[in-house]
């Protein structure tokens, strides 16, 4: 079902337990395996379209039910319903800051980045799906539920779908290869400077 994502979660398993080499032959041989994991030498995935679609779209699905959340959080707990957006933005802006790192650090070719950010997916996921089964379904059995509360968790599950796709596909795998290979070739020039550095003591 995640076809792709396992695969990219894969590749960039081999290439982090590979690339703590610093043989050159061996650097240049993984490079050119992921070479060939990019198929097509341009295309789309060398702008790195899907990740930044993928998150742009998880950031819309978390922002949709935060009102909500926070309005029913500060109904139980008694407190003005005007300052729910004293909640609201930080947890946003904490959410923002976390996933834009991480995409950052996934455009580098680290791991531990990825899978930071499939945590991120899938809580954003929960968050989605919750927000649609006490939105949605109450209202198919007749309960009162306003129209933008209705069509809001259905544009999150929609706009989370579509952050999923986005990783799960082929152009995604091919993008993850190209930051894989960077990262390689940056480890390359890295080992290169050293040795220039040291040849010139």
């Amino acid at each position: 079902m995640m076809k792709y994502i396992k695969r990219s979660l894969t590749l960039s398993t081999v290439v982090a337990e590979k690339i703590k080499t610093t043989d050159p032959e061996r650097l240049e041989k993984l490079k050119d395996r992921l070479k060939d994991r990019l198929g097509v030498p341009a295309g789309w995935h060398m702008m790195g379209l899907p990740l930044i679609a993928s998150m742009i779209l998880a950031v819309f699905s978390f922002a949709l039910p935060q009102p909500f959340i926070w309005l029913a959080i500060f109904s139980w707990l008694s407190l003005p319903h005007y300052a729910v957006m004293a909640a609201v933005i930080p947890v946003s802006l904490l959410y923002s800051t976390i996933i834009i790192i991480a995409m950052v650090f996934i455009s580098r070719g680290f791991l531990s980045a990825m899978k930071i950010y499939l945590c991120t997916l899938f809580v954003t996921s929960l968050v989605a799906m919750i927000f649609f089964l006490t939105a949605f379904i109450p209202a198919l059995f007749g309960a009162e539920r306003q129209l933008w509360f209705v069509i809001s968790s259905l544009l999150g599950l929609i706009f989370i779908g579509c952050s999923v796709k986005c990783l799960n596909s082929a152009m995604f795998f091919r993008t993850n290869a190209l930051y894989l290979h960077n990262r390689v070739w940056r480890k390359q020039l890295n080992i290169q400077r050293q040795n220039i550095l040291l040849s010139k003591r």
